[in-house]
């Protein structure tokens, strides 16, 4: 999961970071994703941007 979140960070798309993290299928790594975070992979990824975009206003 650590790797997914590298790749996803570095701008890769959700498919292409669960395949270079070793899941041979999305279904099986929205599985895993959803046991550990609560929440689905693309969920998860609205809210890392949103908190992304919030902490750029919070310094003007």
């Amino acid at each position: 999961m650590q790797y997914f979140h590298q790749l996803v960070s570095e701008g890769k798309s959700i498919m292409e970071a669960c395949i270079n993290s070793g899941f041979s299928d999305y279904s099986s790594f929205t599985r895993s994703f959803k046991k550990i975070h609560q929440m689905s992979p693309t969920q998860y990824i609205k809210r890392m941007e949103a908190g992304e975009a919030a902490q750029k206003y919070v310094f003007l």
